[in-house]
């Protein structure tokens, strides 16, 4: 994906969907697309994840297969707390992802507090 598909993808993406377009743009160019093909593991039950995934096409579910809406890792990046449940791609569209690492959240939280506002609101496994 380019600069400007991440910028609008990230628009919909829940907890960056209030943000300005100037906002999007610190954050779209340092995001690595990461796609996950149907089924595939995404992390193990216990793992702290690096990164945050944000979800642009498809799904995650947990191994009970409950629906994670949305945006994976916040609480692992930003407080190193373990995922609780083993993630997968759906098993029927697996899922594209917008990977933002560990380094680069923590710029962002500084350089967009809205931001910040915004993921009080998001459901993560991890927390």
């Amino acid at each position: 994906m380019t600069t400007l598909e991440n910028l609008f993808a990230l628009g919909s993406a829940p907890g960056f969907e209030r943000l300005h377009d100037t906002e999007l743009a610190v954050i779209a160019p340092v995001v690595v697309e990461r796609r996950f093909p149907p089924g595939a593991t995404v992390c193990e039950a216990g793992t702290t994840l690096n990164r945050v995934y944000v979800v642009v096409e498809g799904s995650f579910v947990t191994g009970a297969g409950e629906l994670i809406p949305g945006i994976l890792g916040l609480g692992s990046v930003l407080f190193d707390t373990p995922v609780r449940e083993t993630v997968h791609a759906s098993a029927t569209e697996g899922a594209v992802c917008l990977a933002i690492s560990k380094p680069h959240m923590f710029t962002i939280v500084y350089q967009c507090p809205t931001f910040v506002c915004e993921l009080m609101g998001v459901k993560d496994l991890s927390t």
